[in-house]
């Protein structure tokens, strides 16, 4: 394992089971190995989170700044919670050693394009565009540009006001003069910019947000290990009304136990694997140093015969 994705779904209020795995994957120590997270919809905000390593403010959000989220003004609640400084820095997306990709369905783009990385007049604004899908990457991918802000505050607003405009309930938001929509539209597991360009994830955790939904063609992903996580609730739980619609903090808090109960065996096991990993990379190393100093005490001893060998010659 040595890159893992992470992948959070869409599904509204559903999307505070994301932050029950987010609990164990804290408290195993593996949300410290994760290098990419992908999200659609409400896995966006939640991917966005996630990247500012501040678990507490996540749970806080969910607990209780969505109380404030009303379903018939749905685009302008989530506007005034990405948009405050207490919830969303994002400065956070120049400096982070996780990448970030942001899923958004584009309805004014051809359906037929071919995968490509579009970089914006500066060098620096990238998105992987496929099809109508746009999968916006949050800063550089180059290392000594990490320090630079790729979107200023703004446009990073924007694109996470893109992937979660719901159908109906939210607008549009233009960016770069086309029209961009929730990205659970077309793809709720946006596995596909962890398995392109430079990114190779040799594991991706996908976090699914209903019973039976996973991805549709393991095969185009075969040579990534997947494990995929699904709610263990009561289906009311997970419903339109009861659960995508539902922003009731007693419900949040019900899915963010729920994901922690059903991802701890699984981070359990992930972790075990990593600490074989590094016990076995240590103990090559190990192997490596010892092999270095046997070859140099066999030099030393040669060069000793040698000159013992001139000295009686």
């Amino acid at each position: 394992m040595d890159r893992i994705g992470l992948v959070l779904d869409g599904g509204g209020g559903k999307g505070a089971y994301q932050i029950g795995v987010w609990k164990a994957m804290r408290e195993t120590g593996v949300d410290k190995h994760i290098t990419v997270v992908s999200g659609a919809s409400v896995g966006g905000l939640n991917a966005a989170l996630f990247v500012q390593g501040d678990y507490e403010k996540a749970e806080r959000i969910w607990t209780r700044d969505i109380a404030d989220i009303r379903i018939l003004s749905l685009a302008e609640s989530v506007r005034k919670l990405i948009e405050d400084k207490n919830n969303l820095d994002m400065s956070v997306f120049s400096d982070s050693p996780v990448e970030c990709f942001i899923a958004t369905y584009c309805s004014t783009q051809n359906e037929n394009t071919l995968p490509q990385a579009v970089y914006g007049p500066d060098g620096e604004i990238e998105k992987i565009v496929s099809g109508n899908m746009n999968y916006f990457r949050m800063r550089s991918i180059e290392s000594n540009k990490r320090q630079d802000l790729i979107f200023n505050n703004s446009m990073s607003g924007k694109i996470l006001l893109a992937t979660s405009a719901m159908p109906v309930l939210c607008g549009p938001q233009v960016i770069g003069g086309m029209l961009h929509h929730d990205g659970g539209i077309k793809d709720n597991s946006p596995v596909f910019p962890l398995d392109w360009g430079n990114e190779f994830c040799d594991t991706v955790i996908i976090v699914h947000l209903d019973h039976i939904k996973g991805i549709a063609d393991r095969a185009e992903y075969s040579s990534v290990r997947i494990y995929e996580i699904f709610p263990d609730v009561s289906s009311d739980e997970l419903g339109l009304l009861g659960g995508t619609l539902n922003f009731n903090t007693d419900h949040a808090r019900r899915l963010i136990e729920a994901g922690y109960r059903d991802s701890l065996p699984l981070m359990k096991q992930i972790a075990y694997a990593l600490a074989g990993n590094a016990r076995s990379s240590k103990a090559a190393s190990a192997e490596a140093m010892l092999s270095e100093k046997r070859s140099a005490a066999a030099r030393d001893l040669l060069e000793a015969e040698k000159s013992i060998l001139s000295g009686i010659i």
